[in-house]
């Protein structure tokens, strides 16, 4: 959406994620904001937080700040977004940017973008690796679970180099080495690490491993 609204001219691209993220939204987001403030204060989940304190005491604090903080600034975040982007009038004095810097405006976003995903995959990737046990059967997803959150971190320097090379008014040349180095991360890293990982969790070891190490096996299939 924030790459659809800095494009100039049709916001086609930005009516086409609003759409989606208000199915994501509405019945995902809210929903799982409510039921797991509702979950947090039940008496279920009094019990599991005594058996488990600390993973207890983590989920109620982030709960209530979701539910009386973040989404409700989440909520005007974007109001604010369609205010700017559907309700605002058209600026027609100026000052406006060069087309050079409109350009180098979505290359910024689509940078972000690109790094945001990997870093979040590649933080999330290693707290599995660094938790999953040591036995044999746990051996193949432990070492994609680590090849994995390599992988996406090197993407994410990458990514910001390429938006740093789009950035360069005199030469592409920064551009293009940092893609042909993303590109070759990207095959045989990032590609291979999404395959071998999944056919991995639901190998017969996989599967024994996830036996042994429920929650982590089960987030990482989910992941």
């Amino acid at each position: 959406m924030m790459l659809g609204a800095v494009w100039d001219g049709s916001k086609v691209l930005w009516w086409i994620f609003f759409v989606l993220h208000l199915i994501d939204a509405v019945p995902g987001y809210t929903v799982a904001t409510i039921f797991l403030f509702k979950n947090v204060n039940s008496e279920a989940f009094a019990a599991c937080a005594e058996a488990h304190p600390v993973v207890g005491a983590a989920a109620q604090v982030v709960s209530y700040t979701q539910a009386y903080f973040g989404y409700v600034f989440y909520v005007f975040f974007m109001l604010a977004l369609m205010y700017m982007v559907l309700i605002r009038k058209e600026d027609d004095e100026g000052p406006f940017l060069d087309p050079v810097d409109q350009d180098k405006l979505v290359i910024f976003v689509l940078g972000i973008m690109m790094m945001v995903q990997n870093f979040g995959f590649g933080v999330t990737y290693w707290d599995l690796f660094t938790e999953i046990g040591l036995e044999s059967e746990c051996a193949g997803t432990r070492w994609w679970l680590a090849y994995d959150a390599v992988v996406c971190v090197i993407e994410t320097t990458f990514a910001g180099c390429m938006m740093l090379g789009g950035w360069f008014d005199n030469t592409k040349i920064v551009f293009w080495i940092f893609w042909v180095l993303h590109a070759i991360d990207a095959v045989p890293g990032y590609t291979f690490a999404c395959i071998f990982l999944g056919k991995n969790l639901k190998s017969e070891d996989g599967l024994k491993c996830a036996e042994k190490h429920p929650s982590v096996g089960e987030r990482s299939y989910n992941v």
